[in-house]
């Protein structure tokens, strides 16, 4: 549990200063993985529409790779609530999740638990496997070995939810499957409609 807040702590000081995710190289993958998936709650809004009741749930496929790491979340309090985080291998617990994180690759649990809350309050995340991230709001890369995150801005927006502009600092921008956008001036980030300060 101290290991893991020191992780959350320090990514935290990634989102206030870009320069410092080299420094990251001390902790693990799977680490800095579960750290992102934590700041998550911090930076992103649930439409208005999601269930009040099951919030700050992390749901994963059995597959979904650093689960030890994600885990490790569990109690943690994030806008005064506990983290609480479990594997799904039905459609029933993803609906009633916040996160649902897949591995990425396609086969059929990945893709029946993506269909089953494609109309739902839920934020998806593909770890890898470019197929299946083309169609989750978020999914993790590799760029010069360190750990991105990609957000597809637009389809996120048109769900609902709102996104900080202090993320999007950070983040790759996928507007569609074949066009990428970085986004580094916030007053470009501040116009695109449903983003936060």
């Amino acid at each position: 549990m101290k290991l893991m807040m020191k992780v959350l702590f320090f990514f935290a000081l990634t989102l206030a200063d870009a320069s410092l995710v080299s420094a990251a190289e001390n902790q693990t993958q799977e680490q800095i993985q579960a750290a992102m998936v934590y700041h998550l709650f911090n930076f992103i809004s649930w439409p208005e529409h999601a269930p009040k009741t099951h919030q700050n749930r992390i749901c994963m496929a059995p597959d979904f790779p650093g689960q030890t790491a994600l885990f490790a979340l569990e109690n943690i309090q994030v806008k005064n609530k506990p983290i609480h985080v479990k594997t799904c291998e039905d459609t029933t617990c993803a609906k009633q999740c916040d996160i649902l994180l897949l591995s990425g690759d396609v086969n059929p649990l990945n893709t029946t638990l993506l269909q089953s809350v494609s109309h739902a309050p839920v934020l998806t995340l593909a770890a890898n496997g470019w197929s299946l991230a083309q169609k989750t709001l978020v999914s993790f890369y590799h760029d010069d070995k360190r750990l991105r995150i990609s957000v597809r801005l637009s389809k996120m927006l048109a769900s609902g939810f709102k996104v900080s502009s202090r993320l999007l600092r950070l983040v790759r921008i996928i507007d569609n499957e074949d066009e990428t956008n970085e986004v580094d001036e916030m007053d470009e980030m501040n116009e695109i409609q449903g983003v936060q300060p």
